[in-house]
């Protein structure tokens, strides 16, 4: 699911949630709920955060492929980093 993601992706970074919203001027709360699962980031926003952390190719297609189809991520074949 994305949530978990988007938490890894940041983790893998070496980032934490403080750090990333000073870099990217995203609320904390908003960061936190992102990953919680609570909200999901608008398109242009998820595309910030993965700059941020510097994702691949393949991990940025995995983002936005769990990000248009929610329900089915865990049937996309879209691998774990």
């Amino acid at each position: 699911m994305l949530p978990e993601f988007l938490r890894q992706l940041r983790e893998r970074a070496g980032l934490t949630q403080r750090q990333v919203s000073a870099a990217t001027r995203i609320p904390l709360s908003t960061l936190y709920d992102y990953e919680r699962g609570t909200h999901a980031p608008a398109p242009d926003r998820l595309g910030v955060l993965l700059e941020v952390y510097k994702a691949t190719a393949g991990q940025r297609l995995d983002a936005f492929t769990y990000y248009i189809s929610p329900k089915s991520n865990s049937d996309s074949g879209a691998a774990a980093i």
